[in-house]
């Protein structure tokens, strides 16, 4: 295939569409205002009202939000680890008020208080909308449910640039840097452009780019999902990573518990 020929969008279906629901430990009312303004992606993406987490059943839902502050971080991971066992889509979010010295820790999204709406805005876009868009290569609900499913922290990094090249070098060197040094054991990649500029060798070199970072034993999807792309010479990376967490805070109190079943239970 020579480097000017596309791939014909993949048609995610009209009826596709992701349902996700929210458990709330901390500030209900912050929570339900940011929920209400997040974008539903042409009726692709369903938000649920947050809700107080039932004690004996998990929410029946194709992602869960576990939104949580640090005076109930670990009844959320316990909560976390649950899901997890149950094989269920679910990120924790922790609410972070102050300095947050040991965020690194934390086996989730971390979260200033105050942009709580800017990042929930950034896992939109940068986890969900390529899943939700047709695209020249698209990911379904399957590919992203992988990377969920390995552990550690999220971190999301998102860059443009008008060159492709230096828009995913740059995303690489971010996520490189906010690492430290911490393996990576799953990767999510997107490269968006206007249609007409898109390459595939631009994909291809997003992978290669991707598993120079990670190395080829961690999980690593790509994807180029066809936008309303208004600028014809800008070029956009966005990176979703589970990152090792430091510390000892993957294991507290993430002993099973029973009292918790699944819905169809």
């Amino acid at each position: 295939m020579s480097d000017s020929d596309a791939l014909n969008p993949e048609n995610n279906g009209s009826e596709f569409k992701v349902g996700i629901a929210c458990e709330c430990y901390s500030d209900a009312a912050l929570v339900r205002e940011v929920l209400a303004e997040l974008p539903n992606i042409d009726g692709k993406l369903a938000w649920g009202l947050p809700g107080v987490p039932d004690p004996v059943r998990l929410i029946d839902a194709d992602l869960v939000l576990i939104v949580c502050d640090r005076d109930n971080l670990s009844t959320a991971i316990s909560r976390s680890a649950t899901y997890a066992r149950m094989e269920r889509a679910h990120i924790l979010i922790y609410l972070q008020d102050g300095a947050g010295a040991h965020a690194d820790t934390i086996p989730g999204l971390v979260v200033p208080r105050s942009q709580l709406a800017a990042e929930l805005l950034n896992l939109t876009q940068i986890l969900l909308e390529p899943v939700a868009t047709q695209g020249l290569v698209g990911i379904d609900w399957a590919d992203v449910r992988t990377i969920l499913a390995t552990e550690g922290q999220i971190v999301m990094e998102k860059t443009s640039a008008d060159e492709p090249e230096v828009a995913i070098k740059n995303a690489v060197n971010q996520l490189q840097a906010h690492a430290s040094g911490r393996a990576i054991h799953g990767l999510q990649g997107a490269i968006l452009s206007h249609g007409h500029k898109m390459r595939i060798r631009f994909i291809h070199d997003l992978h290669c780019a991707c598993t120079d970072l990670v190395g080829h034993d961690a999980i690593i999807i790509v994807a180029a999902p066809l936008l309303n792309w208004p600028n014809i010479d800008q070029y956009e990376m966005r990176l979703f990573a589970k990152v090792e967490c430091k510390g000892s805070l993957l294991n507290v109190q993430t002993s099973p518990d029973r009292r918790f079943v699944s819905q169809s239970s």
